[in-house]
């Protein structure tokens, strides 16, 4: 499961990378067309609210396959302390509730980078965003990941099978 985690954090590292380059690319044809510095912030943010929803959708795409994933290896454990795996419902749900999020708010964080007139206003703005509960969500079902996680294994034979090979 760690392993899944790191690689969705990698893998979410590299999606941002293709949005800061246009962002960046954006400032630099500002730069030389002798753009004044608020000029220059407007063209930057112009350029990454354009590679906003490619990078939301590789993110969203990486964070479902890793859920999944994670649901696989999630269900084993529950069997292992003898849970059922239903349990494994929960961080599915709430991983899909933030994904949800996510997707739903490309739009009006596009519109932040394009309206905003300075990288304050825009971190306000953000700070907007981010206040919203369904962003903070998909770490409940990683709580319950850890807490189940911590659990000893049930001693001999449980309903789901034969204990794991020490």
């Amino acid at each position: 499961m760690l392993f899944l985690i790191i690689a969705q954090f990698v893998v979410g590292m590299l999606a941002s990378v293709p949005l800061l380059a246009s962002g960046m690319g954006s400032a630099f044809e500002a730069a030389q067309s002798g753009a004044d510095p608020s000029q220059l912030e407007a063209q930057m943010m112009a350029g990454m609210a354009d590679g906003l929803a490619a990078t939301v959708w590789i993110s969203v795409a990486t964070a479902a396959l890793t859920a999944l994933l994670l649901v696989a290896s999630f269900v084993r454990r529950l069997h292992d302390v003898g849970q059922p795996g239903y349990w494994a419902a929960i961080p599915l749900v709430t991983q899909a509730a933030a994904l949800w999020a996510s997707i739903g708010s490309v739009d009006k964080v596009r519109e932040m980078m394009l309206s905003a007139q300075s990288a304050a206003e825009l971190q306000a703005m953000q700070g907007e965003v981010a206040g919203d509960p369904l962003n903070y969500v998909g770490w409940l079902g990683y709580l319950v990941i850890i807490v189940f996680g911590i659990m000893k294994s049930q001693e001999g034979t449980n309903p789901y099978g034969l204990p794991p090979a020490a």
